[in-house]
């Protein structure tokens, strides 16, 4: 029984990471579409990618930036994106803002530079079990609303 519940959790992911990054079904065909934060995994149906670094940093997993020539490249500041009010017609930010210094900011500009989107974080006691340095943030969201709990900083005595 145990090995048939590990198949069908795994079915589970995999069919809810399709919905998720293959499959979103508010995109239609001819919609401006931006990537924010994207980094080494840009989604594939962005018209333009936004991201702060240029070079690998310590905040990707592979540590390698991925440029796709077939798309616009902006290297800028989620907190402040260098778009006009509403330009684009959706949004996708998946794992980015529990990187940031102000998840408050980069929500309103998100929200200011596209009519709708997605936006994807990890899950806070995910988190909590592995954790992984680069994020500011525990993350949850609950009756639609997404939450931030600043990570506690660590103190060098030395």
């Amino acid at each position: 029984m145990n090995l048939i519940f590990k198949i069908l959790i795994l079915i589970y992911s995999f069919i809810s990471f399709l919905e998720r990054k293959v499959f979103v079904k508010n995109i239609k065909k001819d919609d401006l579409v931006l990537d924010v934060g994207s980094g080494d995994k840009p989604f594939w149906r962005a018209d333009v990618i936004v991201d702060k670094y240029i070079k690998d940093d310590q905040q990707r997993h592979s540590g390698a930036m991925v440029y796709d020539k077939r798309k616009l490249f902006v290297k800028a500041d989620v907190e402040e994106l260098p778009f006009k009010n509403k330009v684009f017609d959706f949004v996708f930010c998946s794992h980015l803002l529990e990187h940031v210094e102000n998840p408050d900011k980069a929500i309103l500009e998100l929200t200011r530079v596209s009519k709708r989107g997605y936006i994807e974080v990890p899950n806070g006691i995910v988190d909590l079990l592995k954790p992984f340095p680069p994020h500011l943030w525990f993350c949850d969201y609950k009756d639609g609303v997404l939450t931030f709990m600043q990570k506690e900083k660590k103190k060098n005595f030395f």
